[in-house]
């Protein structure tokens, strides 16, 4: 069973990496439980002085998980445009035959009274398929610029501010575009006069927009440059709709769809949906992770449970003299509980490090990424602490508030 326990392991690993942490954690938890249980008999490991060793396994493990869960939360930041009650239509797909259209449809589509714009594009954020050298003169900072191909519609409809420079203009389509924040700052542009993108026929930046996400958060935001031109076969339609008119308006548009493109199925995507699903594996990583964590503290409590039963019937006697000879049931309770919370210490000093240096290289993955406080694992610790504590003292207190007498009948 170890064997196969260990093939399965590595298969997983090399085919996943995202998962290949759980796996690793697990692989270990399982060796350091085997080694233990080889290195004597059974009883001995579970209740005699072995079982110090393996308690203190139990509680590297359990602290390991402790400090990564507390640490480890995911949360999606927004893709900073308005993504709500917008929904974007694949045209992709659509022949170039056909592609009119798609024309008859946005036309239509502007007549319903549920929708607050409509914008065709070429590439939308989240999944930019273009990109193209600057060329622009006088800068040795050239490169390639993921590259949107939208109508006059898209700034309106994906709620994009303009920050420099100025607005769109009647007669602007083919002739104009802008680029975002990232790319003004790349440029080192002090103002867009005379500022030219040198591709595709040629385009004046007439001004600069906020940056957004174009793509996933484990990628910081670059230069990206925003063309208006009708020169493109549009891969998306847009639909902002206005509050409360999603529902309607979707029904309407699959009716419109049907009527007019009967011939190609209706794909579609909202974007806060959209951009949530970019973010779902690691939702459910941490949802592991904490159910990990919860499974290593229950087989915890339950060792240091065993191990706190046995250790007091074993100082039965001791515990008797000790209360004949005055002591206090706090001092009892200091004596026994003291080798578990050195025990628990040693093991978060081990188990610190490692949590540390495992989110430490899952962070860096993302662009934009929490720091690692050192309050998360002074917590960690406390917890930690905590759950020893109440799970021994119980126990202890037991042991210590038993008649003396009775203890020492027995022995």
């Amino acid at each position: 069973m170890f064997w196969y326990y260990l093939i399965t392991a590595a298969r997983s690993i090399s085919s996943n990496r995202k998962f290949s942490l759980i796996n690793i954690a697990g692989f270990a938890f399982a060796i350091s439980i085997c080694l233990a249980l080889r290195s004597g008999r059974p009883v001995e490991v579970t209740y005699g002085e072995k079982g110090y060793y393996l308690d203190d396994i139990i509680s590297v493990d359990n602290n390991f998980f402790d400090v990564f869960t507390v640490s480890f939360s995911t949360q999606r930041s927004s893709p900073v445009f308005n993504e709500e009650q917008l929904v974007r239509l694949d045209l992709l797909f659509i022949r170039e035959t056909d592609i009119q259209k798609a024309f008859v449809l946005l036309d239509e589509l502007r007549k319903l009274p549920y929708i607050k714009s409509l914008s065709v594009t070429t590439g939308v954020p989240g999944e930019i398929r273009m990109s193209m050298g600057s060329n622009m003169e006088n800068t040795s900072r050239n490169l390639s610029v993921p590259c949107l191909l939208v109508d006059t519609a898209f700034i309106k409809t994906f709620g994009v501010k303009v920050i420099r420079g100025r607005g769109l203009l009647p007669g602007d389509i083919d002739k104009v575009c802008m680029i975002n924040e990232a790319a003004y700052k790349h440029f080192e542009f002090e103002s867009l006069e005379n500022k030219r993108f040198n591709n595709y026929g040629g385009f004046d930046i007439i001004g600069v927009v906020n940056d957004f996400h174009y793509s996933s958060l484990h990628k910081s935001i670059g230069p990206v440059c925003i063309m208006f031109t009708s020169r493109n076969k549009p891969s998306a339609l847009n639909i902002r709709f206005m509050v409360n008119g999603t529902g309607p308006g979707m029904e309407l548009t699959r009716e419109l769809w049907q009527e007019i493109l009967s011939g190609y199925p209706l794909k579609y995507q909202f974007y806060d949906e959209w951009f949530d699903s970019m973010y779902r594996s690691e939702e459910y990583f941490a949802r592991t992770i904490s159910l990990f964590a919860v499974l290593a503290i229950v087989i915890s409590c339950i060792g240091i449970l065993g191990l706190a039963i046995f250790s007091s019937e074993r100082r039965t006697k001791e515990i008797g003299i000790r209360k004949i000879n005055g002591a206090k049931i706090s001092e009892i309770l200091v004596s026994l509980n003291r080798d578990f919370i050195i025990l628990v210490l040693i093991a978060y000093l081990i188990a610190v490090p490692i949590a540390w240096y495992a989110m430490h290289r899952w962070l860096q993955t993302f662009a934009y990424r929490t720091e690692l406080s050192w309050w998360i694992f002074v917590l960690a610790g406390l917890l930690a602490f905590g759950i020893a504590l109440l799970t021994v003292s119980f126990q202890s207190y037991k042991a210590a508030a038993r008649n003396p007498v009775e203890s020492l009948r027995y022995e």
